[in-house]
C-alpha cells in the first residue's frame, strides 16, 4: 500500500515483501531495550529488504533523555547481535552508536525502514536529508506487534511489567511469603 502525505513524503506500507532484497542498503534504528516481536519484525522486514543494514543503536545518554532505560548500552547491543546473528544476518549489518534523532541517515542509503510508532522521527530524517542536499530516503513501515489486549507491545509495557516480549499479558500474584510473574493467557 502506498501512502502520501501532504509534505510530499511517499511511505509504503508493507505486506508480503515480492523482492528480496530489494534495495542495496538500508538504516533504521532504536532503542531496543527489550528485543521484543515488533522489533524482530522491524529487524527481519529491513533484511528482507536490503541487502545491507545499518542499526542505529541509541546511547545510554540520548536513549535517557525521552524514557527510562531497563538495560545499558553494552548490554542492548550483546542482545542485539545476539539476536541478529541467530537469525544468519551476521556479516549482513552495521552497528553503529547514535546520540540523536538523525544519526548517520545522512550517508549513503536506499531505504529507510521504521515502524508505525518511530514514523514521526523516519519523517524528521528525510527533513534533515533535504536540509542538507541529500536526496530523501524511501520510507517502509512496518505495523506495530499488538499485545493480547490489542495495544502496541513496547519495551516500556515490557519494563514495567504488563507484558512480555511476546505481548502476552503478565500478572503478579503474591504468595505466602514472596510474589512471582506469572503468564496469563
Amino acid at each position: 500500500m502506498r501512502l502520501a502525505f501532504n509534505d510530499n513524503t511517499v511511505i509504503y506500507k508493507l505486506g508480503p515483501v515480492a523482492c528480496m532484497p530489494c534495495f542495496d542498503k538500508g538504516i533504521l534504528g532504536g532503542t531496543f531495550d527489550f528485543i521484543h516481536r515488533g522489533h524482530k519484525d522491524l529487524l527481519e522486514t529491513a533484511f528482507k529488504l536490503a541487502a545491507t543494514v545499518t542499526i542505529g543503536l541509541t546511547t545510554d545518554e540520548f536513549a535517557t533523555k525521552r524514557r527510562k532505560i531497563a538495560h545499558h548500552y553494552e548490554e542492548r547491543k550483546a542482545s542485539l547481535i545476539a539476536f541478529l546473528d541467530s537469525r544468519g544476518f551476521a556479516g549482513r549489518y552495521h552497528l553503529v552508536p547514535i546520540s540523536d534523532p538523525v544519526g548517520p541517515a545522512l550517508g549513503d542509503y536506499d531505504v529507510l525502514i521504521a515502524s508505525e510508532g518511530t514514523l514521526p522521527g523516519a519523517k524528521l530524517v528525510n527533513e534533515a536529508r533535504v536540509n542538507a542536499g541529500v536526496k530523501k530516503l524511501i520510507l517502509v513501515v512496518v505495523p506495530m506487534a499488538l499485545a493480547y489486549d490489542k495495544k502496541p507491545i513496547s519495551s516500556t509495557r515490557i519494563r514495567d511489567g504488563e507484558i512480555d516480549e511476546e505481548g502476552n499479558r503478565i500478572e503478579l500474584r503474591q504468595g505466602p511469603s514472596r510474589a512471582w510473574l506469572h503468564k496469563g493467557p
